[in-house]
């Protein structure tokens, strides 16, 4: 394997989950560890073979495809481990993600590597300076995003790639409001290079952040379309337009669902009330 120079020190390695690798004086900062040990082992033994150690890992947010390798690098002897305070919280407690997602203690059919990775233990708060944190939650609580010496600027999950976007409309996110505000954020960072989790360097940033608002846009209309209705028939229809096969993932979608719903709340878009037992929902 090789890791791909985006510029300077700073490097990527492609995958399901984009890991940055930061290199100084022989020593390796890495930015997300992917979702189990596959990745990350390759690029460990890459560099201890080249005389590299790993000294820190800095993981942007909670999700079990940015930490699941996080467990790897503890029994190899990485000690420095490193978050935003809020998402710290979950990476040392994974069941609390899966538990969220469930609204109480999660099924065994949710505790598996998608959603609930190994514990890490002692996640420190305290970034190193080198780089500079930009807040980018929205996605998630208190996710961050990794700004290098480079000008690189690895975005984590605020935005996603066309191709993943076509393939799974139903962007995660738990803050509809601030998600889209962060995409604008970064969208008007012209001196810095982009990198996203799920698509690696960005080319055409105008163009897929508008793919982004667009999946949103149009989730909005199916919701506002389909009104008035009860909650669980409009999740119903937008599970099947969506094909979500699984049980793991209808819990999984549904948060980002019920954030647009929170955020067409709060707009003015629309009210809950309660029909015959069930949530029942109407344009105001």
């Amino acid at each position: 394997m090789e890791l791909i120079k985006v510029s300077g020190n700073t490097y990527i390695f492609p995958g399901s989950t984009t890991i940055g690798v930061y290199l100084e004086d022989n020593e390796a900062t890495v930015i997300d560890t992917g979702i189990d040990e596959n990745n990350i082992k390759k690029i460990f033994n890459y560099l201890k073979d080249k005389g590299i150690s790993i000294n820190s890992v800095i993981n942007t947010h909670c999700h079990a495809d940015h930490i699941g390798g996080n467990a790897f690098l503890q029994k190899k002897g990485v000690k420095n481990f490193y978050s935003s305070e809020i998402e710290s919280f979950f990476i040392k407690n994974t069941e609390f993600l899966p538990g969220y997602m469930f609204g109480s203690n999660p099924p065994t059919f949710m505790q598996n590597k998608f959603l609930m990775a190994e514990k890490t233990k002692n996640v420190n708060i305290k970034i190193p300076n080198i780089f500079n944190i930009i807040d980018l939650s929205g996605h998630s609580w208190q996710m961050i995003g990794i700004l290098t010496k480079d000008d690189v600027l690895f975005c984590a999950d605020s935005f996603y790639s066309e191709d993943i976007v076509l393939k799974h409309p139903m962007l995660f996110h738990i803050d509809t409001e601030n998600f889209l505000k962060k995409m604008d954020e970064i969208l008007y960072m012209e001196n810095y290079k982009k990198i996203i989790s799920h698509g690696g360097v960005v080319n055409n940033i105008e163009r897929t952040i508008n793919i982004n608002k667009n999946a949103i846009e149009n989730i909005i209309n199916k919701i506002l379309d389909s009104l008035p209705n009860y909650l669980d028939l409009i999740y119903s229809s937008l599970s099947t337009d969506f094909k979500f096969n699984s049980s793991w993932e209808f819990y999984l979608n549904i948060v980002p669902f019920k954030s647009i719903l929170s955020y067409l709340e709060k707009n003015g878009k629309i009210k809950f009330s309660i029909k015959e037992g069930k949530i029942y929902l109407d344009k105001i």
